[in-house]
Order: structure tokens, then C-alpha cells, then sequence
């Protein structure tokens, strides 16, 4: 395991948030490292989407920054919508991996 993503809602405003926290040997180590949260364009309840094409959130630095211990925070407004988490951690050799959520705090 290269990292491990933390997912956080907060009722009062509806608003999502997270995080990308880099675990192990490379917790510390300068790597690519990537969080990004969706909007599904469908209303919520659904047990999956067919678009998350409303606002998301991606790290504001892009693809290009070598983070040594996380990435984020990114947050995005999910109420009466789901959400997914995309994130991805690169060791220095050629391999990394990858999270998708898929559908996520509907509701």
C-alpha cells in the first residue's frame, strides 16, 4: 500500500473533503501524488452515476508536483448529489497505484 485516502463530510454545509496520505517507505519520499473529488450529475439516492460532470476538485497544482507526505485537501459541495474520490501515489520506480471510489455519500 503506497497511501491511503481519507473521506470527510461535513452536514452543517454539505461540503466533502479529501485527502491522499502517502504510508510506508514513501511517506516522506517526494512523489507524485494526486486526490481528486466528482459530482455526480445525477440527483442522489443512486447506487451509481452516469456522468460526474458538475464541479469537481482536483489538487491545484496538477500533475506536475511531488508531494512528500499527502495531497489535498480538496472539497467539493455534495448535497442531494453522490460523490467519488479519484487518487493516485507513484513509488520512484515505474509502478503506482491507483483509488477510484465510484458512487460515494449519496445522499
Amino acid at each position: 500500500m503506497y497511501s491511503y485516502v481519507r473521506l470527510f463530510y461535513d452536514p452543517s454545509t454539505g461540503n466533502n473533503c479529501a485527502v491522499n496520505v502517502k504510508t510506508g517507505s514513501l511517506y516522506g519520499t517526494p512523489t507524485l501524488t494526486k486526490v481528486k473529488l466528482s459530482v455526480c450529475s445525477d440527483p442522489a439516492p443512486r447506487p451509481s452515476c452516469r456522468g460526474w460532470n458538475l464541479p469537481s476538485q482536483e489538487d491545484p497544482t496538477n500533475n506536475s508536483t511531488l508531494y512528500s507526505y499527502f495531497a489535498g485537501p480538496v472539497t467539493v459541495p455534495g448535497t442531494g448529489h453522490c460523490i467519488a474520490v479519484y487518487a493516485e501515489t507513484d513509488r520512484t520506480t515505474s509502478d503506482y497505484a491507483v483509488y477510484w471510489s465510484g458512487a460515494h455519500h449519496c445522499g
